[in-house]
């Protein structure tokens, strides 16, 4: 009978410990009430094709599985269902909102025209639901996947898709005509930064993390159009009529996008002289803001300095395991992976899902599991604290912006 009771107790004993760690672990206080509500935390859905790919051995830096790595191609099937249904079974749009995010939405504007499936993977990889997402179309994309687009903006009021397409050549004529289609029909929406993103971008920074920078930068854009560029490259560039690249490496601010649009009037200007001032729009105003007058950042004058929005690896003087190359730009793979994960940069930019879709999943998983499951969103401060656009932030509040210096 003492066995017994000796044995009920240390039942009893168990039974209490697994209790108070469940609460401690694996429940939550919500803001709301003072009880703890259990979270079960959302399930990231793989692309069958990588089902089978341990991503978290290639993501280890002790390990050296990614040297064997073979890239996996993925090719959107003819027969893909676009009913918002199979939408929501093939990925995992999550609905959360955490601390921070309420207060500080994001804006996304993206050209697009290519790789669907690629497409929506990223969608929800990095879906928060405050946020806008504007997808542009290139004229140049096919009939089908300009429809897989229209039906997917049809199953999240937070995705915008013009009705107009643009004929965008690579060397950046009708970009920013393009891109400023899409924030005409985003200044109705709520957000405090947008980003300027290509069709291959990914981002590798999580939404909180993000937030965290932003809030940092104040207000302050990042518009480094010719970071790291090298100088075969800068040189054409410069040497070109259309120096639209730059828009798609910026985040720019709330702030300066509503003195584009209402002080200004800037678009109705852009229709009127197209050519004469695409250019000027894309330097002046997001390096220079000659054209606005306004006293901020002059990113012009640090123009071969630290930005934070992209990370490009060239085909100059910079290793590419791929050996792949679109426009002196390396095409990313999953040995890359472990660069991307102590990248400062917003974005990424390339990846090429009809080469390896492995390396795209991979970090996809990763970065889903580390926004809504892991929820490590530390950020070195001090790297965005001293860029350029910081700097002068500082002074500026001083009033001695005549101080700066890059």
């Amino acid at each position: 009978m003492q066995s017994l009771m000796y044995i009920s107790i240390i039942f009893g004993s168990a039974i209490c410990w697994f209790v108070i760690l469940y609460a401690v672990f694996v429940t939550k206080p919500t803001a709301e009430n003072e009880h703890l509500e259990v979270r079960i935390a959302p399930v990231f859905k793989p692309n069958p094709i990588i089902s089978e790919v341990n991503c978290s051995a290639y993501l280890n830096e002790e390990s050296s599985e990614a040297l064997a790595y073979t890239p996996i191609p993925l090719i959107d099937p003819p027969d893909l269902s676009m009913k918002c249904e199979d939408i929501h079974g093939r990925q995992t749009f999550v609905n959360e909102t955490y601390p921070r995010e309420a207060d500080f939405p994001i804006g996304f504007v993206r050209i697009v025209y290519k790789d669907y499936l690629f497409q929506e993977s990223e969608l929800a990889t990095n879906f928060n639901k405050n946020n806008t997402y504007c997808y542009v179309l290139d004229s140049s994309a096919s009939s089908k996947f300009q429809y897989q687009i229209r039906q997917l903006a049809k199953c999240f009021p937070q995705l915008i898709v013009p009705e107009r397409t643009f004929d965008m050549k690579s060397n950046g004529s009708n970009v920013a005509l393009a891109q400023l289609e899409c924030l005409k029909l985003m200044m109705d929406r709520q957000w405090r930064y947008v980003m300027f993103l290509e069709n291959y971008d990914i981002m590798i920074k999580t939404n909180q993390e993000l937030i965290k920078i932003l809030e940092l930068f104040g207000g302050v854009d990042d518009s480094g159009a010719f970071h790291d560029v090298p100088p075969q490259v800068a040189t054409a560039f410069e040497n070109s009529k259309n120096k639209v690249l730059a828009i798609s490496q910026g985040t720019i601010s709330r702030l300066t996008i509503d003195r584009i649009f209402h002080t200004m009037q800037f678009v109705k200007a852009l229709n009127s002289t197209v050519r004469e001032l695409e250019s000027e729009f894309l330097i002046n105003v997001l390096t220079n803001n000659t054209l606005l007058d306004i006293d901020t950042y002059n990113g012009k004058k640090c123009i071969d300095r630290t930005s934070a929005t992209k990370f490009v690896k060239w085909n100059y003087g910079q290793e590419c395991p791929s050996q792949r190359f679109h426009n002196h730009v390396c095409i990313l793979t999953l040995i890359d992976l472990l660069s991307l994960k102590s990248a400062y940069d917003f974005t990424a930019h390339k990846v090429e899902p009809s080469y390896d879709y492995g390396a795209i999943g991979c970090w996809h998983e990763y970065m889903f599991n580390k926004q809504h499951v892991i929820g490590n969103h530390y950020v070195n401060y001090t790297f965005y604290d001293h860029l350029p656009a910081l700097r002068w932030r500082r002074l500026q509040a001083i009033g001695r912006t005549t101080k700066f210096g890059c």
